[in-house]
């Protein structure tokens, strides 16, 4: 009987097999699957470097902004330093804009060229 219980044991075994992959085969085979998986990923938005790529366009736009605002106050400087006292400046600005004139002048207004 006990042999008889061993062949049946035997024959229920006999289609399973105790599988364990190897380390190697795990890196061979999973390597490659996630780096696919990633790719993927990647390609329809979902990446890891996702977040970085528009860290990095932002902080282009960032330095170009930062740029503008350089050469603005770059000029506003030059504008301050004209309309300091002893500079002609402040004088021009009058005439230019206002239409001043100093007493004994006769200001002449020419039409804009266009």
């Amino acid at each position: 009987m006990k042999s008889a219980n061993r062949r049946r044991r035997a024959r229920a075994t006999l289609g399973r097999r105790n599988y364990r992959p190897s380390p190697w085969a795990i890196w061979l085979y999973g390597l490659p699957a996630a780096a696919l998986v990633l790719g993927v990923l990647h390609c329809f938005g979902y990446g890891p470097f996702q977040s970085l790529l528009e860290n990095v366009e932002q902080e282009d736009q960032l330095e170009t902004h930062i740029e503008e605002l350089h050469q603005e106050n770059s000029g506003l400087n030059e504008e301050i330093e004209s309309l300091m006292p002893g500079q002609f400046g402040i004088e021009k600005r009058a005439r230019e804009q206002l239409g001043w004139s100093k007493p004994g002048e006769i200001v002449v207004h020419l039409p804009d060229k266009h």
